[in-house]
């Protein structure tokens, strides 16, 4: 089992190399990804296959609780979908 930070790492790679998203973007999505990933750490999950619903609502708590807006909070999510 992989950790959390070598599927972050593994799928940042491939958003730049197979579907040749800008830098820019990979950054975006990695900051996302490391962002959710810190939520779930803290809450025990060390593989993918350890993550739940939880850590997700976690997380959106944590993104409503630094004042990210609706928009902001669902544009993050689809970077961890």
């Amino acid at each position: 089992m992989e950790t959390l930070a070598a599927h972050v790492a593994g799928f940042s790679a491939y958003l730049e190399t197979e579907r040749g998203l800008s830098s820019n973007t990979v950054n975006s999505y990695r900051f996302d990804m490391e962002q959710f990933m810190m939520v779930a750490l803290q809450r025990g999950a060390r593989t993918a296959e350890e993550l739940q619903e939880s850590h997700v609502l976690a997380w959106i708590a944590y993104l409503e609780e630094q004042g990210n807006s609706a928009s902001s909070i669902t544009r993050k999510i689809t970077s961890i979908r």
